[in-house]
């Protein structure tokens, strides 16, 4: 029984060797964890001093003076926190300490790190450092909850560790190019800015997502989508669209600079903070004016907004070259398909119905405000029936100017357009089949392999392909 005794008691026993590159005389600080055996420490000297600390349970911080590069920290029983930040380290050794569940290396000088035999491990956080690799196992370290390995020079672009303990993960500031986390189903924090990763496939429990300073292009979120976000950082990156609607608990967004067309938050969103300045946006993706946030809303200036897609013919119609809308002929006709610019995903912001559209034609090199028909006066140069726009004039370059009174620092200006009238332009034909045996050039007069929508030169004779 007493050897069995002495056996266990050197399982317990636990040695930490730790290389620092500061100069004999200098001071540092460690902290462990609080025992009643307490710990020794070597300050380098080879002359261990005992360390118990006056009460248990809690963190004990211990201070010495070096009188060598390396400081050894033992303990018969019970240690299993270390923190030594920012102590100047260039190596850590842990060989000797397999019972360690908590590491904090933060802001030192690591090139290298092992954890081939920390089974036990909790939590590490190894930011600010210089390594560059660091082998995870998801079996031989199934226990990690809280992973920091933020600032270093990892040789490595890909990062697959995840396991269902993991709750907090940070990876900011290395080059990572992807990221392999979907088994980390309980992962509460991620934080991976300033990389280079392209797209993210996200686990649905986060709460707060730093993805800042990337090229994300691409979020993939379960089908449920990301119901327990709150914080969500997304500036300088790559997104089209983002649409965060079942995140009901949101309430900080910021997705600046990106480019993005659309962003559809949750209906009545409760958010603090949201700056989705610099992007394509149009006043649909604001929030409305009953849940504008109450911290800070920034939301200019925003791109020019490309409403081609609304029912404008790509082609290069004119000098400028611009895509084209045919010319209403008739108020009557303010409904019918084919003059119709379909603008209604772009009329509602702050309420209903609230924004306001301001048309202008460049006449001799100035805008000119055009003027808006109703049934008492329809000879005005344009219709608009609740964002379905027919332009009642002939113009040769066109656009609008878009504003909400709940926003008064934004106005959005659309792509410029032209208004074309189809008699006067000699135009003879609408054609719904692309696949015509005639042969086609475009108005510059170059041949046209493969006929799509737009407006064509055929037999001589000018024709729109529908």
């Amino acid at each position: 029984m007493l050897s069995a005794a002495l056996t266990a008691a050197a399982d317990d026993a636990q040695k930490v060797k730790l290389t620092t590159s500061r100069a004999a005389g200098e001071t540092m600080t460690i902290v462990v964890n609080a025992t009643r055996a307490g710990v020794t420490v070597d300050w380098g000297d080879g002359t261990p001093v005992s360390y118990v600390p006056e009460r248990f349970g809690g963190l004990q911080e211990i201070t010495g003076t070096l009188a060598g590069s390396t400081v050894t920290i033992e303990s018969a029983k019970g240690l299993n926190t270390l923190v030594a930040e920012d102590c100047d380290l260039t190596a850590a050794d842990f060989s000797a300490a397999p019972l360690m569940r908590s590491i904090y290396l933060q802001h030192n000088q690591l090139t290298s790190f092992s954890v081939s035999n920390l089974a036990v491990l909790r939590d590490l956080n190894l930011a600010d450092n210089a390594i560059t690799s660091l082998t995870l196992s998801t079996t031989k370290q199934p226990l990690i909850e809280t992973l920091d390995l933020s600032g270093n020079a990892f040789t490595t672009t890909s990062f697959a560790y995840a396991t269902t303990n993991l709750r907090y993960l940070n990876l900011a500031d290395n080059q990572y190019k992807t990221l392999t986390i979907s088994k980390a189903a309980d992962l509460d924090a991620l934080i991976v800015s300033g990389n280079q990763l392209s797209a993210l496939g996200l686990p649905g429990n986060i709460s707060l997502l730093d993805a800042r300073d990337n090229n994300v292009a691409k979020i993939t979120m379960p089908p449920a989508g990301m119901v327990k976000m709150q914080q969500c950082l997304l500036d300088d990156n790559e997104l089209a669209t983002l649409d965060l609607s079942a995140s009901a608990a949101l309430n900080t967004l910021t997705i600046a600079r990106n480019g993005a067309t659309s962003v559809v938050l949750p209906a009545k969103a409760k958010l603090q903070v949201y700056d989705c300045s610099e992007n394509a946006l149009s006043f649909g993706s604001l929030p409305t004016k009953a849940y504008a946030p109450t911290v800070y809303f920034a939301y200019a200036p925003q791109a020019e907004l490309d409403i081609t897609n609304c029912g404008l013919h790509a082609g290069s119609w004119g000098s400028n070259y611009l895509p084209w809308l045919l010319m209403n002929p008739d108020y009557a006709n303010r409904q019918k398909a084919e003059y119709v610019l379909d603008l209604t995903p772009h009329k509602d912001g702050s309420a209903t119905n609230s924004v306001v559209m301001n048309f202008y034609a460049i006449v001799d090199g100035q805008p000119q405000l055009l003027k808006k028909a109703s049934a008492t006066d329809k000879e005005q140069d344009y219709s608009n029936v609740s964002g379905k726009v027919t332009m009642l004039k002939e113009f040769a370059d066109v656009y609008i100017e878009m504003t909400d009174p709940a926003y008064p620092d934004l106005v959005i200006t659309t792509n410029h357009f032209a208004s074309i009238n189809a008699a006067q332009e000699g135009i003879e034909a609408v054609v719904t089949d692309a696949a015509s045996d005639n042969t086609a050039f475009d108005l510059q007069g170059r041949r046209v392999e493969a006929v799509r929508e737009g407006l064509y030169i055929m037999g001589g004779k000018k024709v729109i392909v529908k």
